[in-house]
């Protein structure tokens, strides 16, 4: 049934019988007469006439489930289904008037019998009405504060006499009762009188405030005295223990003054806000600050003063160890002091005696300046001083260095040094002392030694001392190349080959040559070269670890020498592996990117090698048993600014190249990513070294599996399946099932419509189609279905024309459903008429789509893209309408 839309509520107080009146004294006109508990309610239901059971609710809220008051009446409706009731008269006290003076009751709830609730209605203020049983104040005063009609003339002699017997010439006296049970005046109230206590004591037994003050402006509570020891405000806290507070100020405001102290005298030593404690760990002022973040001060001290001081600390006992002023942190990386100069001045003054001398000061720049010495006890480690710069310090003297006296070191002339075959031995006589030191003149070598010239002897042999027990070895050369200013650094280590001699079978030395230590039992064998590249800074790029290039070629078929060639060691002995030519690692990174483990850049030019200036690099494998021979490029494809990529391929009559974006495997250009197989061949995607996907030269796809579209799929020609299904979440069980629906199918492409029409009072009805319909369809076929009544004469009295068609033979204003088919006959319909029948490809004869539905095996079934390649063929040579 329908939801029942209720009449306007006219709800009043009435009488359920007739009122019980008593004699009337003849001193009062007041009448007490019993306050109706019934109240009148009129509704309207759509329920079949008679009489029904309704049960009426009260309740606070439009929606709760807590019931204030319920009952049940049998109410006769009249032909349209109105009824009239009195809420209440079912029971004997009728609706408790507590329900309305408390405010609880202001919904009625409706409930027919056999049916769901319907709207609650709102109560309006009629019933509110009950509420004056009783009348709870009268102009903000409780009835007991009046005055009865009967006790009135007792109550005026009673004042009069109080007058005269108060009064010394007939003006009576006005008593200031005070205020009655707390009910407050609009009258101000001053106190004023002589005391040795207070004028007013406020006492508090709970845990409220014991006296509050709210203003809008000016001061909530203010205080002040003439006294000079008195005290304008005081707040004192009596408790023996705890962290009881006298006297607390907070404000709310984000520019706000807790407590705010101002001295306005122009002379003395006038204070502001003053703190004083006894206790000998306490605080004459504590200042805090409780946020976790930002700069948080808990004491700051100003001043506008040009000779005024900031921050006042001082000590006056003249004995003990006393400190002026004590700074300390908890934090491992905090400061305990900073000093801070905005302008150019002093960061720190240190001063001495009653005259303010200054002995000690850093200046704006940390320049730190004494009028004594700085003196340091240590008599051995850590020296007392250490200057770190890299220019020369003059007039700086030391009386000993590194633990010897000035008499303890030679004094060299101007000449120089030199030393014939061992003529000096300088070992160095501490830890980390050097055995000697040269230097040679303005740009001239420090040290220059010739080995023997009969057999060519080393011109410097440097032989490390041994590592002793649990320590590594020295090197036996270690060079530091000169820094400079502004120039180039110099080089840690210079060395050139000699020149071969005259002889045929000569050649010359190498620049370095270097040989790694054999291994022995439990060592490794040493590397012949380890370099590693000086660092950089965030700016400046990093040395390379080796730098080398190969030797420039003369000539017109000269051929410039190779920068690095390295072979693998050779191995000798059986199931050995032969060493690795080139083993590349790419340094790691903490936090940014690693490096590349081999970086190959060919030189450019384009002599004669048309990739040479394009391509990064290239590497060909030769197989010398099977004489393939495979190449890889990496580069530019020629495909545009930003692409890179590689290929690769066999070489066969000339080297493998790409160009003009063409013999490329892979190539992207950041924002794009293309695949290619130059070959012209099939493109495989692989896993676990089967086919999941596959591209044919063709151009068909092939997947192994199911293929997963998240949103539409657009598909511009025909869909070949075994069934076209439709799968949504079950309605009646959504979170766990699924429901499937399989299409209805036809040999031809056929289109349906259908609906519900509503005949005229003829019987008779148009159906208007789509504008599109007969520009789609042709060969209509009709349906027509009665609904609620039969209709044995209905049929299609006009067909399709101008896209509708009209209903005739069936019963006034009856409904009738209709249902329309079509078979396309638009454009691409007509150029691609459906194929029922096709014949397999010869090469796919004996197999089958689903062999398993025929009793066969998986190698019975058709390679899909053979199926594929036949259904586009066939519709090929389908004739054309």
């Amino acid at each position: 049934m329908r939801k029942s839309l209720p009449s306007l509520v006219i709800a009043a107080l009435c009488f359920a019988a007739g009122a019980q009146t008593s004699p009337v004294p003849s001193t009062t006109t007041t009448s007490q007469t019993a306050v109706p508990r019934l109240i009148r309610f009129s509704g309207q239901i759509n329920v079949p006439t008679g009489t029904v059971a309704i049960t009426f609710t009260l309740h606070k809220q439009q929606q709760d489930n807590v019931t204030l008051w319920t009952e049940t009446q049998n109410i006769k409706l009249d032909a349209s289904g109105r009824y009239s009731v009195l809420l209440g008269a079912t029971k004997a006290e009728g609706i408790p008037s507590e329900l309305f003076s408390s405010g609880e009751a202001q919904w009625l709830g409706i409930k027919v019998e056999g049916q769901a609730e319907l709207p609650r209605v709102l109560l309006v203020s009629v019933p509110y009405a009950m509420k004056a049983a009783e009348a709870e104040t009268l102009a903000g005063h409780s009835a007991s504060d009046f005055v009865t009609s009967e006790n009135l003339n007792t109550v005026v002699q009673q004042q009069i006499q109080q007058q005269a017997t108060n009064g010394t010439n007939g003006t009576p006296v006005k008593k200031n009762a005070g205020a009655k049970t707390n009910v407050p005046t609009n009258n101000a109230t001053n106190f004023t009188d002589t005391t040795t206590n207070q004028v007013v004591l406020v006492t508090q037994s709970g845990t409220g405030s014991g006296l509050v003050a709210n203003v809008v402006s000016g001061n909530g509570i203010s205080g002040s005295t003439t006294s000079a020891t008195g005290i304008g405000a005081a707040g004192i806290n009596t408790a023996a223990s705890g962290v009881a507070v006298g006297l607390r100020g907070s404000t709310v405001s984000g520019d706000g003054i807790g407590i705010y102290g101002t001295s306005t005298g122009t002379s003395g030593a006038a204070t502001g806000i003053k703190g004083i404690t006894a206790a000998p760990n306490g605080y004459g002022v504590f200042a805090q600050n409780t946020a976790a973040t930002g700069p948080g001060v808990g004491f700051r001290g100003t001043t506008a003063s040009t000779s005024g001081i900031g921050l006042y600390a001082t000590s006056t006992a003249s004995t003990g160890n006393t400190i002026g002023m004590r700074t300390s942190v908890a934090s491992a990386s905090g400061t305990s002091a900073v000093f801070q100069n905005t302008a150019s001045g002093k960061l720190f003054s240190g001063q001495s005696g009653a005259a303010n001398t200054e002995v000690f000061s850093v200046d704006g720049i940390g320049t730190v300046t004494s009028a004594s010495q700085f003196v340091s006890n240590i008599a051995s480690g850590t020296a007392p001083l250490v200057v770190k710069s890299n220019t020369v310090v003059p007039n700086l003297n030391a009386s000993y260095m590194q633990g010897y006296g000035p008499s303890d070191f030679a004094q060299l002339s101007s000449g120089g040094l030199q030393i014939f075959y061992q003529g000096i031995q300088a070992n160095g006589t501490t830890t980390n002392s050097a055995g000697g030191t040269f230097q040679g003149g303005t740009d001239q070598v420090g040290v220059e030694a010739y080995g023997g010239p009969t057999s060519g002897a080393t011109g410097i042999l440097a032989i490390d001392a041994r590592g002793g027990a649990g320590a590594s070895g020295g090197p036996g050369v270690s060079g530091l190349g000169g820094s400079a200013t502004t120039n180039t650094g110099g080089d840690g280590g210079r060395f050139s080959g000699g020149s071969g001699g005259s002889a045929a079978n000569a050649v010359g030395g190498n620049g370095i040559y270097a040989a790694g230590a054999y291994s022995t039992a439990t060592a490794a064998p040493g590397n012949g070269v380890e370099a590693i590249g000086g660092a950089g800074t965030s700016s400046i790029a990093p040395g390379h670890g080796v730098h080398a290039n190969g030797g420039q070629g003369t000539g017109s078929n000269a051929q410039g020498g190779t920068g690095v060639q390295s072979y693998g060691g050779y191995v000798n002995g059986t199931s050995g592996i032969g060493g690795v030519g080139i083993a590349a690692y790419g340094g790691g990174a903490s936090s940014g990117t690693g490096g590349d483990g081999l970086w190959a850049t060919p030189g450019g030019g384009g002599f004669g090698i048309p990739y040479a200036a394009r391509f990064f690099g290239q590497v060909s494998i030769n197989s010398p048993a099977s004489g393939n021979t495979l190449q890889m490029q990496v580069g530019d494809p020629g495909c545009g600014a930003g692409f890179l990529g590689f290929g690769i391929g066999p070489v066969s009559g000339g080297l493998f190249t790409m160009t003009s974006c063409n013999n490329y495997n892979l190539i992207s250009n950041g924002t794009d990513l293309l695949f290619n197989v130059p070959s012209g061949g099939a493109m495989h995607f692989r896993q676990s070294n089967g086919d999941n996907m596959a591209i044919t030269s063709s151009g068909y796809v092939t997947i192994a599996h199911s293929l997963f579209v998240g949103g539409n799929l657009s598909v511009t020609g025909s869909i070949s399946a075994g069934t076209k299904d439709f799968v949504i979440d079950d309605p009646l069980d959504p979170k766990n099932k699924l429901l499937y629906h399989t299409s209805i199918e036809s040999p031809d492409m056929k289109t349906l419509y259908d609906g519900v029409v509503k005949l005229d009072a003829k019987g008779e009805a148009w159906v208007q189609l789509p504008a599109y319909f007969e520009a789609l369809n042709q060969d209509f076929r009709y349906m027509l279905t009665p609904l609620g009544r039969s209709a044995p004469n209905l049929y299609v009295a006009a067909r399709v024309k101008n896209n509708r068609f009209k209903i005739s033979g069936g019963k006034p204003n009856m409904e009738v459903s209709w249902l329309v088919t079509g078979i396309r006959h638009d454009a691409f319909a007509r150029t691609n008429p459906a194929q029922t029948e096709v014949e397999k490809p010869l090469t796919e004869r004996g197999k089958y789509i689903h062999p398993e539905a025929f009793g066969g095996s998986p190698e019975d079934a058709m390679n899909p893209q053979a199926d594929a390649a036949s259904g586009a063929l066939a519709k090929a040579q389908a004739p054309k309408n």
